[in-house]
């Protein structure tokens, strides 16, 4: 059975690989050296993740100001501020929840992953998967927004599921 890092790490890849149909990537070029079937075992998980809207390339919006091109005090300020606009507003909008959506995601991974998943688990996943974009594409201030996004949320959850 894959494990979970593998399988948030081909989510990754796979939010790269296809931009609107996760049905159509190709998985063995994804993680040639698997020692399971990704398209059978990952799929699902990048599937509900882009039906959850959470691998979806959404922009940041017409008035949002590019981060790179403030003073750099100002940068994590900016971050967190937009992270915060996101989280709270339009995506809390369209995807409801987070907490709902996070432990929706646990219910999906279990029979995949063949393990109990929390909400915080997926959280965290979720923040690891914007670090391993982050790790290979610093200068995309999107992937610092998400994770402190994403960080936030989970930070909220777990300190209620205690």
């Amino acid at each position: 059975m894959a494990d979970l890092t593998t399988a948030v790490e081909v989510a990754a890849k796979a939010r790269l690989a296809a931009s609107t149909n996760p049905s159509e990537i190709d998985w063995e070029s994804l993680h040639p050296s698997a020692q399971f079937s990704l398209k059978e075992q990952a799929l699902p998980i990048v599937t509900a993740l882009h039906e959850a809207g959470l691998l979806q390339s959404e922009s940041r919006g017409a008035n949002a100001s590019p981060i790179r091109d403030i003073e750099p005090e100002a940068k994590r300020s900016e971050v967190l501020k937009t992270a915060s606009s996101l989280i709270s507003g339009d995506r809390a909008a369209v995807y409801g929840d987070a907490c709902e959506n996070f432990k929706r995601i646990a219910e999906l991974w279990e029979p995949i992953l063949g393990v109990n998943v929390t909400a915080t688990q997926v959280g965290l996943c979720l923040t690891q998967l914007k670090v391993a974009r982050i790790i290979t594409a610093p200068q995309h201030e999107d992937s610092f927004v998400d994770a402190a996004g994403y960080i936030a949320l989970t930070a909220e959850i777990a300190l209620n599921e205690s």
